[in-house]
């Protein structure tokens, strides 16, 4: 029983290591903005850039005060919506609108109300292949310079529980 138990710390020390290095794959934040853009309008985009071949969300959020958006992606020939067409996300709505993206490349991004995507609502996500992925670059507000890092890793809760794990193993061993 004593072993099972400290082989149960051990597997939860290992886990909890191993849970800072996990990465929401896929789920993007857009928020339309009406302000402190180079234009009238722009997007907040975070990340920019994307992973080919993953399956993206887009939560797509509309805060504004009295303005209907939308958020669009170029897929293939096709746009895809949030919300989807011909409907808009009414002040203070969000939508979400989910694609596959392409192995590499750029996937453009707009708003779909007539005239809002030349008012500065439109850009484009950098896609890079699987394993190189490792944060992106918002340009989508002119902030060209900003980045968006990987996530820190913080593994201390997990080295604390292999220490205990591994002293509970050599007590129960001594006993035996």
């Amino acid at each position: 029983m004593k072993v099972f138990l400290v082989a149960s710390v051990l597997a939860l020390g290992i886990v909890a290591m191993a849970a800072p290095f996990a990465e929401a794959k896929g789920t993007v934040t857009a928020t339309a903005k009406e302000s402190g853009c180079p234009k009238t309008f722009c997007f907040d985009v975070s990340p920019a850039t994307l992973t080919g071949g993953d399956d993206v969300t887009v939560n797509f959020n509309n805060p504004s005060g009295n303005t209907q958006h939308s958020f669009c992606v170029l897929i293939g020939a096709n746009w895809k919506c949030a919300p989807e067409a011909p409907a808009y996300a009414n002040p203070g709505t969000s939508a979400t609108v989910t694609f596959t993206a392409p192995a590499s490349g750029k996937v453009e991004y707009k708003c779909s109300v007539p005239g809002h995507d030349v008012l500065g609502m439109m850009g484009n996500f950098t896609v890079q292949g699987a394993s190189a992925n490792t944060g992106g670059t918002n340009n989508t507000d002119g902030n060209t310079g900003e980045t968006n890092p990987p996530p820190k890793a913080s593994p201390s809760v997990g080295v604390i529980a292999m220490v205990v794990g591994v002293g509970l193993l050599a007590v129960a061993l001594r006993r035996r």
